[in-house]
């Protein structure tokens, strides 16, 4: 088994080679976009007035029907038409900033220069455009499989910092690693000296894996994780895994509840009935969605039952937390396949959660929990606890893989 460097007493500090930053002049950058990528806009007549000052651009048009007007800011648009979706969509960012996701068939500067990029990195192209074709995409598949990533073939945020961070950034992540390393050894031995353990588990939230250790501190195993969106973040706090529940009902959070089911004064009913919610009164008799009204709607109890359509999936894993954060399957498994996976309310979506629970618990007793329809708990043997660290790069395959701070915690 592999040992996790990271997590590692011994920490390597991770470190970077320089990497070179393709830039373009202002005004030829812009005007490259503009030409390029805005075929109602004539080059011939003169439509378009550039002029530079304090470096600043602004580009006006004469006719409002293309464009109102647009004033940049190293190259960053500040203002620009809504109707001019040509400048809209393509521009390219004087510091290599993400400015989108980019597809197969896509047409922009930005694609150009990452083929420019990974001709430097030893990939080879038979053209360097600014078109995304097929010979980009798998080689973008197999980057993305060479720093650990998911392999989707688009240039995606993560993709792209990769490509083109700079020593600075990489600065910053290392001095920032140090300092969330020490947290995170503290925190742990902190839970240590409550109640000792041998096995525990480290979820790490920018680069959404969750890996589990024995005592040893060699990996057992590590499956991807989808993590609490920006508004709702999955809090630090550490948690002790405590059971297992099969085939769990699911309630919604107050929340959920009051920006789902409760909106504008009235009761959302077309939101129960898509999502399968059941509704109870208060001496547990169900109760039909047509009779709830913005009179007694807070008066029910709501709940999803068990199955395969339960936002909690087939599994729940029961924790100690105080904010009821805890680990559980899912019913929409396709979103594992980003590279991106910050969708829940807080809580923890496991993608191998079988295999977890299979370390957790006998592997005869979580096979017959997940192929019953049964709702039951199973108490743990030895209550395992979670982690949580902020760690923004690490090494995958050998490489380097920095993430993107997701919760802006970089500073």
């Amino acid at each position: 088994m592999k040992k996790l460097k990271l997590y590692n007493k011994k920490f390597k500090l991770l470190l970077l080679s320089s990497y070179v930053i393709l830039t373009m002049p202002v005004n030829e950058l812009f005007a490259e976009t503009i030409l390029n990528y805005s075929p109602n806009l004539d080059k011939n007549k003169k439509t378009i007035s550039l002029f530079t000052s304090s470096g600043n651009i602004s580009v006006e048009n004469n006719s409002s029907s293309n464009l109102n007007r647009i004033s940049l800011t190293k190259n960053t648009i500040v203002k620009q038409s809504q109707r001019n979706k040509y400048v809209r969509n393509y521009y390219a960012d004087e510091k290599n900033n993400f400015v989108r996701t980019y597809n197969l068939k896509d047409n922009n500067i930005n694609i150009k220069k990452v083929k420019e990029k990974m001709s430097e990195l030893g990939y080879s192209f038979s053209s360097i455009n600014g078109t995304f074709d097929k010979e980009l995409q798998e080689n973008i598949k197999i980057y993305q499989n060479e720093i650990g990533l998911n392999e989707t073939g688009s240039i995606d945020e993560i993709t792209w910092k990769n490509l083109f961070i700079t020593n600075e950034e990489v600065q910053k992540i290392t001095e920032f690693n140090q300092k969330e390393y020490l947290r995170f050894k503290n925190e742990f031995v902190k839970e240590k000296d409550k109640k000792d353990f041998s096995e525990y588990i480290v979820v790490n939230i920018p680069s959404y894996k969750l890996n589990m250790f024995d005592s040893d501190d060699e990996v057992l195993f590590t499956s991807n994780v989808i993590i609490g969106k920006n508004s709702q973040k999955t809090p630090f706090d550490t948690l002790r895994i405590t059971s297992l529940k099969y085939n769990p009902t699911w309630t919604p959070t107050p929340n959920m509840l009051k920006t789902s089911l409760f909106k504008d004064g009235g009761v959302n009913k077309s939101w129960i009935k898509s999502h399968g919610i059941e509704v109870y009164n208060s001496s547990g008799e169900r109760v039909g969605v047509d009779n709830i009204s913005s009179e007694n709607m807070r008066s029910y109890r709501y709940t999803q039952p068990s199955g395969d359509n339960n936002a909690l999936g087939r599994l729940k894993f029961e924790t100690n937390s105080s904010k009821n954060i805890y680990l559980h399957d899912t019913n929409n498994k396709k979103l594992f396949k980003n590279n991106k996976r910050d969708f829940s309310s807080g809580c923890i979506r496991v993608e191998g959660y079988e295999d977890l629970a299979k370390l957790l618990k006998e592997e005869s007793k979580v096979d017959k929990g997940l192929s019953g329809k049964k709702m039951y708990f199973d108490k743990v043997d030895n209550e395992v606890p979670v982690f949580f660290t902020y760690f923004l790069s690490e090494e995958n395959n050998g490489n380097d893989t920095f993430y993107v701070d997701i919760y802006k915690k970089l500073k």
